[in-house]
């Protein structure tokens, strides 16, 4: 159920504090399109996409940054590896090799949290339409996801109807 502006604006300022411009623009540019949004949304139209970096670094739980760990420790085994060829290079060129396993792996794990951060919000939808379009308003404010169709895509700085329309609409930066 759809709720009037005034409330959906303070239900932003109460996760975000007070609104820039910008975000206050994608905000009432939301506002607008709920209902396209919506129903885009529920026929698979629209398609949400999370940047894992900036999901990791705004939202950093267990989940979203689980990536770093591996692809730390595929570094420290090269570095490790490359060290070892001066001693054994059998063992550094397993040392190596399961460097490029962890990174393998990270890269995996990074893909799969976004993916399933977009899952979860796509879910919402269908089963709360207003808490799922109200996660997909803060998290494109926040700079977390991309929103794409046939027709183009938006991210911010772009208003989110330029999904909608192609054209790269701006949000003003000051009022």
């Amino acid at each position: 159920m759809k709720i009037n502006y005034q409330d959906f604006i303070l239900l932003l300022e109460k996760q975000f504090g007070p609104l820039t411009p910008q975000a206050e623009h994608c905000a009432e540019d939301f506002y607008e399109n709920y209902d396209l949004l919506i129903s885009k949304f529920k026929n698979n139209d629209l398609q949400l996409f999370a940047s894992s970096n900036v999901l990791a670094q705004k939202l950093p739980s267990q989940n979203n940054s689980k990536y770093q760990t591996f692809n730390g420790l595929a570094i420290l085994l090269v570095i490790f590896g490359i060290i070892l060829f001066f001693f054994n290079w059998k063992i550094a060129l397993l040392t190596i090799a399961i460097s490029f396993g962890s990174k393998y792996y990270s890269t995996y794990l990074k893909n799969k949290s976004s993916t399933n951060f977009t899952d979860n919000i796509l879910k919402k939808i269908s089963q709360n339409e207003f808490d799922g379009f109200f996660d997909i308003a803060q998290y494109y404010i926040a700079g977390i996801i991309q929103i794409r169709t046939n027709l183009g895509s938006a991210h911010l700085p772009l208003l989110p109807s330029s999904a909608l329309t192609g054209a790269e609409n701006y949000a003003r930066m000051r009022t």
